[in-house]
Parts: structure tokens; C-alpha cells; sequence
């Protein structure tokens, strides 16, 4: 008894998958394509928590907000595919701050090195919206943050659902000139088995 119980929604969102000029659109509530592990919601992520580094340049509970974007596959010999999302986002770190209106850019490349081998690698750019006029000093130093990521990907066909190993990395910088990075190895056992190390 006098308990509050409060339910919100973590995502939820419409895809256009054929859009004009090859284009891709998304709208609604969701995590902003930022990175690798921004896309992961906390109760999938592969440790008990978010690396320490991204708790503080994306928060908690990471970049996620209301708005839309649009994204593109290049006709490259090889998968890239360009991103960016346009949507509100309020909070506060010690080396990213967003009042408002954030625009989000990734720029994500894939190569299958073999049947049972990936690499990708990908940067991707946030930023505050709001006035650099209007901005505190600490705010304007804490109004962008940019971060590259690379995945190495081994899964055997043949052994798919019991083996597999990942290796992937991110470094962080924001627009205060601080920076920061993790890397993660994961290895599967079994079926539902996997160590992992970070």
C-alpha cells in the first residue's frame, strides 16, 4: 500500500522500409542508432550492466527519444549504410549534455570476410540542437559526442546455434575533450552458454 507503480514505453515506432530515392524512414519512440550498444536495451545486454564509459556519455539508459530519421544504403561494393535520426531527448552527463532536440549521424560498414566471419565498423555523431547562445558555458563545452566502433563476428554455419565468438570495441569523445572506451569478448558454450569478458 501506498506504492506507485509507473509503466512507460521503451519503444515503439513505425518503419517505412520503401521509401523514395531508396530511402528508409523510422518515426516514434526509440533508441537512437548511436554506436553498438546504445541499440541494446539494458535487460539484453550481454554483462549485468552498461559500460562504465557509456553510463557517462550517454546515460543511463542511453540516447533514446521521440522523432524520426531516415537511412540509406550506398551502392558500394560492400554494405554501408547511412543514418540519421532527428529527435528530443533530455539529460545530462558529465560529458554530454541534451535540452531538447538532438540530431543523431552513423555511418555503419559490413564485410563478410567468410561464410563464417563478419567485420563491421562504423562512427556515428550526436549533437544538442538547442543554441550555442543559449547555453551555459559547461553546456556548449558538453554539445556533441562522437564515437567509432568495430565488431569481429565468427559464427560456423553448420554450428550456429552452439558456437559463436564476438569481439567488438568502442571509443567515445566528447565535445569537452574528454574520451573514453570499452572493449567486450563473448564466446558461446552452448546453446544458451556464453562467457563473456569486458
Amino acid at each position: 500500500e501506498g506504492g506507485e507503480t509507473k509503466l512507460d514505453l521503451e519503444e515503439g515506432f513505425l518503419t517505412w522500409l520503401r521509401f523514395p530515392a531508396g530511402l528508409q524512414a523510422k518515426a516514434g519512440k526509440y533508441l537512437a542508432r548511436f554506436g553498438k550498444q546504445n541499440l541494446v536495451h539494458g535487460n539484453e545486454q550481454p554483462m549485468v550492466d552498461r559500460a562504465a564509459v557509456l553510463r557517462t556519455f550517454l546515460g543511463e539508459e542511453g540516447l533514446a527519444g521521440v522523432g524520426g530519421g531516415l537511412s540509406w544504403v550506398t551502392p558500394l561494393p560492400w554494405y554501408a549504410e547511412v543514418v540519421w535520426d532527428h529527435m528530443n531527448h533530455r539529460a545530462s552527463t558529465s560529458a554530454f549534455t541534451v535540452d531538447g532536440r538532438m540530431e543523431v549521424f552513423r555511418l555503419r560498414n559490413f564485410w563478410d570476410l567468410s561464410a563464417a566471419e563478419g567485420l563491421e565498423i562504423g562512427a556515428s555523431y550526436a549533437a544538442n540542437l538547442a543554441g550555442r547562445d543559449v547555453l551555459e558555458w559547461q553546456e556548449r563545452e558538453q554539445a556533441a559526442v562522437a564515437a567509432a566502433d568495430l565488431t569481429y563476428k565468427w559464427k560456423p554455419p553448420q554450428r550456429a546455434l552452439y558456437r559463436s565468438f564476438l569481439l567488438q570495441a568502442e571509443v567515445l569523445r566528447s565535445s569537452a575533450s574528454s574520451y573514453g572506451w570499452y572493449a567486450l569478448a563473448q564466446y558461446q558454450l552452448g546453446r544458451r552458454w556464453y562467457v563473456a569478458a569486458r
